[in-house]
């Protein structure tokens, strides 16, 4: 995460993952990313704002 925030151009990123996976659920909030909802396939959203310029 670090590197992808030095890139300084990423403000955003998201990933995706299975709603009832618990472990990927701590995993990605650790990182600071907040559950956005569910996407077509069902899958949770999940987003981290790194800001930027």
């Amino acid at each position: 995460m670090e590197q992808i925030a030095q890139l300084g151009h990423i403000r955003r990123v998201a990933i995706c993952y299975e709603p009832g996976n618990e472990a990927a659920r701590r995993l990605y909030a650790g990182f600071g990313f907040v559950e956005a909802g569910l996407d077509e396939d069902g899958e949770m959203i999940a987003v981290l704002e790194l800001g930027g310029k």
